[in-house]
C-alpha cells in the first residue's frame, strides 16, 4: 500500500509540471468504486500542428483550450491528432497528388502529405500557395476565424464523438453488460444495437452524441444480436479505447500503480492506432512484466505518459495485472518476440480484431466518418494554368 501511495504522490507532482494534463488523479474506474463519470462530460479532440513558429503554436494553443464548445481542444504529436492545422505559407506541392511542409521549429521535421490518404479534417492558415485552394482555410491575424474552424472540426468529428459517448456508456456499466444484447432507443428510433456476446456494436449512421446519451438500453435475447445491414460496425474494444483516448478520467485500475504488469496479447485495435509511445511499452512487457515504475525508468517516459497507454492497452485487452492470464510463450504473437528485439509492429499486423468488422479505412474512426460522410475531401488542387 506504501508503494502504491509513493506513486500516487509522484504522478500527481509530474502531472502538475505536465503541459498536456489537467485532469486530477483519482485513480479510481467508474464501477469499481461506485463512480460514474457525469453525462455532461466533454470528450478532448486533438490537435496536430504543422509548419508553425513557436510563438504561432502558443497562440493556437491558448485559443484551442479557451475555446468553448462540444468539445475540448488540446495540442498532440501530428501523427497522433484527431485533427491537423497546417501553415500554409509552408506549404509546397511536390507533385499533383502530394504536399511538403516545412518544418516551424527546430524540433520538428518536414512532413510530406499524400492528399488521398489525408483521413482527417485539415485546414490551412492563410496566406496560401498559389495553385492551392484548400477546403478550410483559417486568419491567425483576425479573431474569429480560428474558433469558426474548430467549430467545423467538431462537425466533422461527429462519429469520433459518437464513440466517445457509448464508450463512456459501455465503461459506466462495466459488468452489467457482460454477455447480454442490448438495443439503444431513442424518440421511438433505434440508435444502437451492442452485443456483448460478440464484441459487436452497429451505430445508425445518422446518430447524434446526445442521442446516445440520453437513449434507452433496452435488453434483448441473443437472437435480436445481429447489426442491421446499415448500420456503422465497430468493436467493443474500440469503443471503450476511443473514450480513454479523449478523457481526462483515469480508468487504470488502482492494482496496476504498484503491482506487476504482464504483456495478455496483442491490442484488439487496428494496429494504427497504436502510438510509438505504447509499442515501446508493448516491447517492455513482452520481454518481461514491469511494474509502472519500473516502465518509467526502462522507457525514459513521463509517469502520466506511461498511465495514459497504460489505460488504452488496459481496455484493449494487451495487458493484465494477473499472471494466470499473462500469454505464455508459446501463445504470444510470433517467436520472434523472444528476441533481444521484442514485439515489433509486423507482429502486432497479424490480429487485432476478429476479421468480420471492415472498413473502408485501417483507421476505424475514421472509417465511420467517411460512412457518415461528414469529413470533406481535405484539398482541391488547380493547375498552374488554370
Amino acid at each position: 500500500m506504501a508503494r502504491e501511495q509513493l506513486i500516487g504522490k509522484a504522478l500527481r507532482h509530474e502531472q502538475l509540471l505536465s503541459y498536456t494534463t489537467k485532469c486530477v488523479l483519482n485513480y479510481k474506474m467508474f464501477r469499481m468504486d461506485g463512480r460514474v463519470v457525469g453525462a455532461g462530460e466533454r470528450p478532448i479532440l486533438w490537435l496536430g500542428l504543422a509548419g508553425f513558429d513557436a510563438g504561432e503554436r502558443e497562440l493556437i494553443s491558448d485559443s484551442a483550450e479557451r475555446h468553448c464548445g462540444p468539445v475540448q481542444w488540446r495540442l498532440s504529436a501530428f501523427q497522433d491528432a484527431d485533427a491537423w492545422l497546417v501553415k500554409g505559407t509552408k506549404v509546397a506541392t511536390a507533385d499533383a497528388s502530394t504536399i511538403r511542409v516545412s518544418p516551424g521549429i527546430p524540433t520538428e521535421r518536414a512532413i510530406k502529405l499524400g492528399l488521398a490518404d489525408v483521413n482527417r479534417p485539415i485546414s490551412f492558415s492563410t496566406p496560401l500557395p498559389d495553385a492551392f485552394e484548400p477546403l478550410s482555410s483559417f486568419d491567425l491575424r483576425t479573431a474569429g476565424t480560428l474558433a469558426r474552424t474548430l467549430d467545423h472540426f467538431a462537425i466533422w468529428l461527429r462519429p469520433r464523438r459518437v464513440q466517445f459517448e457509448l464508450g463512456r456508456l459501455i465503461l459506466s456499466r462495466d459488468s452489467a453488460l457482460r454477455h447480454r444484447v442490448f438495443h439503444l432507443i431513442g424518440d421511438g428510433r433505434l440508435r444502437a444495437v451492442a452485443n456483448f456476446r460478440t464484441g459487436r456494436v452497429g451505430l445508425a449512421p445518422d446518430v447524434e452524441p446526445h442521442q446516445v446519451a440520453c437513449a434507452e438500453w433496452v435488453s434483448r435475447p441473443p437472437s435480436a444480436g445481429d447489426l442491421p445491414p446499415a448500420f456503422v460496425q465497430i468493436t467493443v474494444s474500440q469503443l471503450s479505447w476511443t473514450y480513454v483516448r479523449h478523457t481526462d478520467q483515469n480508468v487504470l485500475p488502482t492494482r496496476y500503480l504498484g503491482s506487476p504488469i504482464y504483456y495478455r496479447g496483442v491490442p484488439k485495435v487496428p494496429v494504427q492506432w497504436i502510438s510509438d509511445s505504447q509499442l515501446t511499452l508493448l516491447r517492455e512487457l513482452h520481454t518481461e512484466p514491469a511494474t509502472l515504475m519500473d516502465l518509467r525508468v526502462r522507457t525514459g517516459m513521463s509517469l502520466e505518459q506511461v498511465r495514459l497507454d497504460l489505460a488504452c492497452l488496459f481496455v484493449a485487452c494487451a495487458i493484465t495485472s494477473s499472471p494466470a492470464k499473462a500469454a505464455r510463450w508459446g501463445d504470444a504473437v510470433s517467436s520472434r518476440g523472444a528476441s533481444s528485439a521484442g514485439l515489433d509492429l509486423a507482429d502486432l499486423m497479424c490480429a487485432t480484431e476478429t476479421p468480420d468488422v471492415t472498413t473502408s479505412s485501417p483507421y476505424i474512426n475514421d472509417g465511420l466518418s467517411r460512412q457518415f460522410q461528414t469529413v470533406p475531401a481535405p484539398l482541391i488542387m488547380h493547375s498552374a494554368a488554370a
